[in-house]
């Protein structure tokens, strides 16, 4: 499987939230007491990587997605030389382990902290987490005798540190390039002109704008032909798509295609909806053509999509599909925040994902084309 490691951007915070709660409880479930998992949410991770930015941050994507990321910079300690840099925790989910993503984001982090002038970089680790110090070990780290305990638990960490070599700006590159794939710097980011063009991780440059009125003939074609064949297609989503854009719910900024190839390679489209007193949006359809497909396209989609959604003030986003597919963007079973399954819809494939703190329960008020009763 290949993966490339790239710098993080803040449109990867709930990602990057939902990548640290799970990587978190699969690592320290058996290391930590309850007390501490209480409180966990990858919700409440997503907001604290997006107030601060994503800033010194490598995140490790692979075709589904972030699935890994390491954080550093200056040391969080006092008393620590300037010179010395910290690595604040590297993460990469269990079933993408041993693969050489950790190594790859080690190896990044740590050059980009001797580019920025840091002589020697250390880090905390559980006393009792040997894989994980056996990993530090092979990697240049060595215990510095200095040991921490967690308040009001005999659970030790302990310190460890390393030198750094100069010419991080090289290193760091070649990190990059170890990884197997090179899928850029950026992601998508809303811009008022559009979207910055982006090279993904199958080599393919996908730029993702608002969709024009003399797209809607290419986009009918493109849903219907993306939905052609699809199992639990009824064959009419390209009309649904018209039928939103004249709707009372359409939102004609959330209305999105993705060009690659020279070409109109994707749509999404977002359409507005209630959750209780909460305003929501709806995903769908998302449709992007055969020959397209597992190149990152509707990825890119997604992504612009939920960043626009987010500025735009939508307290959530709800999507009816595949829990294995949105789950990489942080989706959840919409029941899990108190919001009625409509009647005959699947409850594990009707997700939502909260944007903002704000109540979330109750009835769906859909927009009246998609014939669903909340």
């Amino acid at each position: 499987m290949s993966f490339c490691v790239r710098k993080a951007v803040v449109e990867d915070a709930q990602a990057v939230g939902l990548v640290h709660e799970q990587a978190w409880r699969e690592t320290y479930t058996r290391l930590l007491p309850p007390w501490m998992f209480a409180a966990r949410s990858a919700e409440k991770s997503a907001a604290m990587f997006r107030r601060q930015g994503c800033r010194d941050m490598l995140v490790a994507e692979a075709e589904e997605g972030v699935v890994g990321f390491c954080g550093f910079g200056r040391s969080r300690d006092e008393g620590v030389p300037a010179s010395t840099g910290e690595v604040y925790g590297l993460y990469v989910l269990k079933r993408h382990q041993r693969r050489g993503m950790g190594k790859a984001l080690m190896a990044g982090a740590l050059a980009a902290l001797a580019a920025q002038g840091f002589t020697a970089a250390f880090l905390w680790v559980l006393e009792k987490n040997h894989n994980a110090r056996r990993f530090y070990e092979k990697n240049g780290f060595s215990p510095s005798g200095e040991v921490k305990y967690i308040p009001g638990e005999q659970i030790r960490e302990i310190r460890y540190v390393r030198p750094l070599e100069a010419g991080g700006r090289r290193a760091e590159g070649e990190a990059a390039r170890s990884a197997g794939a090179d899928c850029g710097a950026a992601q998508a980011r809303s811009v008022p002109c559009g979207q910055k063009d982006r090279e993904n991780s199958a080599g393919l440059t996908v730029s993702v704008r608002q969709e024009r009125p003399e797209d809607h003939e290419q986009v009918y074609a493109l849903v219907r032909e993306a939905f052609a064949g699809a199992e639990h297609s009824d064959g009419t989503e390209q009309d649904l798509v018209e039928a939103l854009r004249r709707g009372r719910a359409f939102v004609p900024e959330l209305s999105l295609v993705a060009e690659a190839g020279g070409q109109c390679a994707g749509h999404i489209l977002f359409t507005r909806a209630r959750v209780g007193e909460a305003e929501a949006l709806v995903l769908a359809p998302l449709a992007v053509l055969p020959r397209f497909q597992r190149q990152g396209v509707g990825s890119a989609l997604v992504r612009a999509g939920l960043a626009l959604a987010q500025e735009r003030g939508f307290s959530c986003v709800l999507v009816l599909g595949s829990e294995a597919y949105y789950s990489r963007f942080g989706f959840v079973p919409a029941s899990r925040f108190g919001i009625a399954t409509p009647g005959g819809l699947p409850e594990a494939h009707f997700m939502a994902l909260r944007l903002k703190d704000a109540p979330l329960c109750g009835r769906v008020l859909f927009a009246e084309e998609f014939g669903i009763e909340g």
